[in-house]
């Protein structure tokens, strides 16, 4: 299972721009859940740092943590769904 899993972490590295593995690193060790998210949606956009931000996907269950901006899309959905 571990050497599976090694594998398939080695392949994703190999297919990532360099700048991007150290991020990728850090959130496949289980300790930055912010790394785990930002790489996530850095690999769902082919790793264009540009597409993160101005990412259109509103039913991505990821998007209400990308970023500072879209904290008040999280809140106006707890908002309609406590109505």
């Amino acid at each position: 299972m571990v050497a599976s899993m090694e594998a398939e972490m080695e392949g994703r590295l190999r297919q990532m721009p360099k700048k991007f593995r150290g991020l990728y690193k850090r959130a496949m060790s289980g300790r930055s859940r912010k790394a785990a998210i930002r790489s996530f949606c850095l690999e769902c956009v082919c790793w264009r740092e540009q597409e993160v931000e101005s990412c259109p996907d509103l039913g991505c269950p990821l998007h209400p943590y990308r970023s500072n901006q879209h904290k008040g899309h999280l809140k106006s959905a707890k908002s309609k769904n406590s109505a």
